[in-house]
């Protein structure tokens, strides 16, 4: 049914999206801003370039986003550096499966180029890819469906016939909003809202296979 499938990064490959919040929070604290959880969780899976734009707007911050963006880049390196980047249960088998039927597979991530090569070296899964997108490489990032269109674009598929795994409402509305049919995977922590939109929500990627054969 699906000659591609493309894969989202954080919370997808690797368990990494609480790195993200916290680096978020430690780069608006640099700023000046003292936030929460509960302020940057509503952002998951938005490019960094709209996410700390809004955060700029919402703590009426004056450093300018790039600066912002600046001091996000230098605290996730330094999460991200100071433990081991391992794949979620079931991801690398997922991936032989699939490389197995022979079907087209590309990640698309809303986390920089930089990051995307770090965590594809790290988990060793970078052979895996065909292609690797950033939301740096589109005009508009999630929950646009721009990333997810370039990808298809790419590997030289329609979107109808392309699978996205997301993990987050952002990107699942991306994914739809491309014209393609999402899989969630939403791990034990993650809080039910958001979800509803996308074709199927699982928490074990065996429960894929039969969907993507």
């Amino acid at each position: 049914m699906f000659e591609a499938v493309i894969f989202d990064m954080d919370g997808v490959l690797i368990d990494s999206q609480h790195l993200h919040y916290k680096s978020d929070i430690d780069a608006l604290s640099k700023a000046g801003a003292k936030a929460s959880l509960r302020d940057v969780t509503p952002y998951a899976g938005v490019a960094a370039f709209d996410r700390f734009s809004a955060y700029k707007k919402n703590f009426k911050i004056n450093l300018s986003v790039e600066e912002l963006l600046r001091l996000q880049v230098e605290t996730l390196s330094i999460a991200f550096g100071r433990g081991e980047l391992v794949p979620i249960d079931g991801i690398p088998e997922l991936l032989e499966f699939l490389r197995a039927r022979k079907k087209r597979t590309a990640l698309a991530s809303s986390s920089s180029n930089e990051l995307i090569e770090t965590v594809l070296t790290k988990t060793k899964l970078k052979n895996y890819f065909e292609i690797a997108i950033s939301g740096e490489d589109v005009p508009s990032g999630k929950p646009s469906p721009d990333i997810f269109l370039r990808a298809a674009q790419m590997l030289g598929v329609l979107p109808a016939s392309c699978a996205v795994i997301e993990d987050s409402p952002n990107g699942i509305l991306a994914a739809k909003r491309a014209g393609m049919t999402c899989f969630a995977y939403r791990s034990a922590e993650a809080p039910p809202e958001g979800f509803w939109q996308a074709d199927l929500t699982v928490g074990d990627y065996s429960k894929l296979y039969d969907r993507l054969a």
